[in-house]
């Protein structure tokens, strides 16, 4: 199916989350390159809602943006979930490939780039008295985004409702667990890196 379709396919996914992930995964009415660009919108939303949400709503340090972080932030996330869901959902049966799961997690981000994105726009226009209705979008898409990537795994591995939870669960432990390996790694390897330098000093002085 042509991206286009694909692309639009995801509004009809969040009103329809149980029949839009199994059409997705089965149906192929959705694709990797759709996956994509729903990421790379999320990517978008969230740089801009750190540097343009009206200074109303915005608490983020002009000092302390950085658009490096920002990006590496939304994909780390995404892709750390990604690879903890697979890893734990390959020992538990799970039906789903890393390309399901990375197609699922994209689609399940619609609600939130478009709250995101009217949020920010709304910021720029609503008072502090009116910003009840501002949180209250902003809210909804990161709820209606859990909400449908919690089901999108659900589909996708074929679990039970309960099993799907614990998978859930376990995966945000797997990617606490990820990072924290990631951390050691780095530090060992910097470790080492400073063990050679002052060795090669050492015997350099010798020399």
């Amino acid at each position: 199916m042509e991206t286009g379709k694909c692309l639009r396919y995801a509004l009809y996914l969040i009103f329809h989350p149980f029949d839009g992930f199994w059409d997705i995964k089965y149906e192929k009415r959705g694709n990797m390159k759709a996956a994509l660009i729903l990421l790379f919108l999320g990517v978008l939303v969230y740089v801009a809602g750190r540097q343009f949400t009206g200074f109303l709503f915005n608490y983020v340090e002009p000092e302390s943006l950085n658009l490096f972080v920002d990006v590496g932030l939304v994909l780390a996330l995404f892709f750390l979930w990604c690879t903890a869901n697979w890893c734990l959902t390959s020992l538990m049966d799970g039906k789903g490939s890393y390309k399901d799961i990375m197609k699922a997690a994209a689609y399940a981000m619609t609600p939130w780039i478009l709250l995101s994105g009217l949020a920010i726009v709304l910021s720029g226009v609503f008072t502090l008295q009116e910003g009840t209705f501002y949180y209250i979008v902003q809210n909804l898409g990161y709820l209606w985004s859990a909400g449908l990537l919690f089901f999108g795994m659900m589909v996708t591995h074929e679990y039970s409702f309960w099993k799907n939870f614990v998978c859930c669960i376990m995966t945000l432990m797997g990617m606490a667990v990820i990072v924290f390996l990631i951390l050691v790694f780095f530090s060992v390897i910097q470790q080492a890196a400073a063990f050679f330098m002052i060795l090669y000093r050492e015997l350099s002085l010798r020399v």
